[in-house]
């Protein structure tokens, strides 16, 4: 059994790899946006064989917050044995292209919350 910490929980590639750990009987800790979405995957988890699911609900564009989920993750799990971070967002280049703000909150999201993320876990 392993000890999981998923951050993006909710993607379609996070969603189809903690289906395959959870017949394995993994503990997971699910990070998400949307805690409804979360809670809706914690059971579906526990239903294939999950031990234990813990939901937490976070904007991961607000990095300030990144340590204290870490920081709750390894309280809950102990030990965690894997880090897969599935979150991201794929916007429309077309769409954004010309707008300095949207291009720089994909920015945020997709490389410099990844980034910072890395660096609390390295530790």
């Amino acid at each position: 059994m392993k000890n999981i910490l998923v951050i993006g929980s909710t993607s379609k590639i996070a969603e189809a790899c903690l289906r395959l750990w959870a017949v394995k009987k993994c503990e997971f800790f699910l990070v998400a946006r949307n805690l409804k979405k979360n809670e809706i995957l914690s059971e579906s988890l526990k239903n294939l064989g999950a031990k234990n699911v813990y939901n937490y609900t976070m904007d991961l564009n607000h990095l300030n917050l990144h340590n204290k989920m870490y920081e709750d993750a390894s309280t809950k799990l102990s030990n965690i044995d894997l880090v897969f971070i599935a979150h991201g967002t794929l916007p429309n280049q077309n769409d954004i292209q010309n707008d300095e703000k949207d291009i720089l909150n994909t920015i945020n999201t997709n490389a410099i919350s990844v980034i910072n993320l890395l660096t609390i876990i390295a530790r």
